[in-house]
């Protein structure tokens, strides 16, 4: 009884705000997934802009919200690309990297793709400055990975 009680309790429990995000973000790149598989890139874009046009919730530290965030503008960038529009991926990456910098796996993504964006166009120093600050970024990832290494 106290088992069923309990199970009672957590089911009726408010869901946290922030797992109910993060699992929509994993949803949401799932779905991507599929839709891309099947062929259909603008549905998939579709679906990953109309998760960040909601804002995460209040309880999302900034941290974390501008990664996942960040993550999602990538695969917008990547799926412009994809379709043959450069200057879409160009904004896209522009987005991304408006919710700010870090030297991280997000940032330096970002920063690729604008890059690869801008040489499409035609703006090869932008796509160079863009492609050497990604590559520093990895390169201070890599130096804490090796660092952390035993």
């Amino acid at each position: 009884m106290k088992a069923a009680a309990l199970l009672l309790l957590v089911l009726a429990a408010p869901a946290d705000p922030r797992a109910l995000w993060i699992r929509a973000a994993h949803d949401v790149h799932a779905k991507a997934d599929l839709a891309i598989a099947s062929g259909n890139e603008v549905d998939a874009r579709n679906q990953l802009v109309a998760f960040l046009s909601v804002p995460p919730p209040a309880s999302v530290d900034e941290t974390n919200a501008r990664a996942v965030q960040q993550d999602i503008w990538f695969r917008v960038a990547e799926l412009d690309l994809h379709v043959g529009t450069p200057s879409g991926a160009e904004a896209d990456a522009n987005s991304g990297l408006a919710l700010g910098r870090a030297d991280d796996l997000f940032v330096a993504n970002l920063l690729i793709v604008r890059g690869r964006a801008l040489e499409l166009r035609h703006d090869d120093r932008a796509a160079i400055a863009d492609y050497s600050e990604a590559q520093r970024i990895n390169e201070v990832l890599l130096s804490q990975a090796v660092e952390k290494k035993p």
